[in-house]
């Protein structure tokens, strides 16, 4: 994730790591304020609040399945670099 993301950011994220980007489209994994270790999702510049990205947190019911089949994508892809991304995302926000 660009340093640039990371400060445009709303402070409600922190230790924000990237695990999935295409066309844009961008899923993270980190800790929202009230919600320890979850997963988020943006778009360069949406969803925004007075100029700050706001990404979209998605429930441990739904983004399990999204990042588990991520990561069935990965492998099936031959995608290593990808799947250890999305590994990571897992174990974290399921540890």
């Amino acid at each position: 994730m660009s340093e640039d993301n990371k400060k445009s950011m709303v402070s409600y994220w922190k230790n924000i790591q990237e695990v999935y980007t295409k066309d844009g489209f961008t899923i993270i994994c980190g800790d929202y304020e009230g919600r320890e270790k979850t997963v988020g999702v943006h778009w360069p510049d949406y969803p925004n609040s007075r100029g700050y990205l706001t990404p979209c947190v998605i429930p441990k019911h739904i983004s399990n399945p999204m990042i588990e089949g991520l990561i069935v994508q990965s492998i099936n892809m031959g995608d290593d670099e990808r799947l250890k991304k999305l590994q990571k995302a897992y174990s974290y926000i399921n540890s």
